[in-house]
């Protein structure tokens, strides 16, 4: 092979490396970012986000679904970024992991109520259905008889 021919080929190569450097300094800031972004926030922040989404939650029509989803669905990413926030080394008072604490409690208990609430709804309509189409037919059958 002469010069000519391996040119071309030296040239490609350096040009990998040089990009392959430039994309390991790029892949070391973007790793520092994804971190960054994905730790718990502070705390303060936290709570104020997740008090806002419930708040957005609880004022919306009931007419409005899409945003009422979004707001359910951006408080439970809130309630488990604030959970993380609390078991985090970020420095915080007790008093304010004590409130943050409290809020995410609460949160999750009025999620669990209501779904408990759907399913009692649920359990006696079901029964009530059972009972109520036998006893009709039943009714209507003496009725017949008679």
């Amino acid at each position: 092979m002469t010069w000519a021919t391996m040119r071309p080929m030296f040239g490609a190569l350096v040009a990998k490396r040089e990009v392959s450097r430039t994309m390991s300094r790029r892949g070391s800031t973007d790793e520092k970012l994804l971190i960054r972004l994905l730790a718990p926030p502070e705390l303060e922040d936290g709570v104020e986000s997740l008090e806002y989404w419930r708040r957005r939650s609880r004022q919306l029509p009931w007419y409005r679904i899409r945003a009422r989803r979004e707001a359910v669905r951006m408080t439970v990413g809130w309630e488990q970024r604030v959970a993380a926030a609390l078991v985090s080394h970020h420095p915080a008072s007790f008093d304010s992991r004590l409130s943050a604490g409290g809020l995410v409690a609460r949160t999750r208990l009025a999620r669990w109520t209501r779904r408990a609430g759907i399913v009692v709804v649920a359990a006696v309509t079901s029964v009530v259905v059972l009972v109520a189409i036998p006893a009709v037919a039943a009714l209507v059958y003496l009725l017949h008889a008679l």
